[in-house]
């Protein structure tokens, strides 16, 4: 205990080593893939909202206000996907500038960044089991 009050008084300075730097650079290219990746995703997932109504209808027409909503559903898990790829991506490219130039602005923002990409996983973690949950409850209770 009072190890941490000495560190909380005193300034503590971390040091990125050519190793640390060599770790960060090659993170940088495979949050660039997953973050290119979840681009193009996001994109067929869009490109399938916009069609989906029509594929719907022609098959089953009874299904016309059921397709509406899995049109506006795809939408957003269009969406979904597409913001940690924008966040995996600035993180991708500041701390890349950070590593090779040596910037410490870059690395402090692209950390930022990627605190950002995984509160909003963990959030959207929380949310899905959340729905998971309503869905037992639902079947559980509705069985009774």
């Amino acid at each position: 205990m009072e190890n941490l009050k000495e560190n909380t008084v005193q300034e503590i300075n971390l040091i990125v080593t050519e190793e640390m730097r060599s770790y960060l650079y090659d993170t940088t290219k495979w949050t660039s893939f997953i973050a290119y990746f979840g681009f193009v995703l996001s994109g067929l997932l869009l490109l399938i909202s916009l069609s989906i109504s029509s594929i719907i209808q022609s098959i089953n027409p009874k299904l016309a206000q059921l397709s509406d909503s899995i049109t506006v559903i795809y939408i957003l898990l269009s969406l979904i996907i597409l913001y940690p790829s924008i966040l995996l991506l600035k993180f991708s490219k500041t701390t890349k500038n950070a590593v090779l130039y040596g910037e410490q602005e870059n690395l402090n923002h692209a950390i930022k960044t990627l605190k950002s990409y995984f509160k909003f996983q963990g959030l959207t973690i929380i949310i899905v089991l959340g729905f998971y949950l309503v869905a037992i409850l639902t079947a559980v209770f509705s069985r009774l």
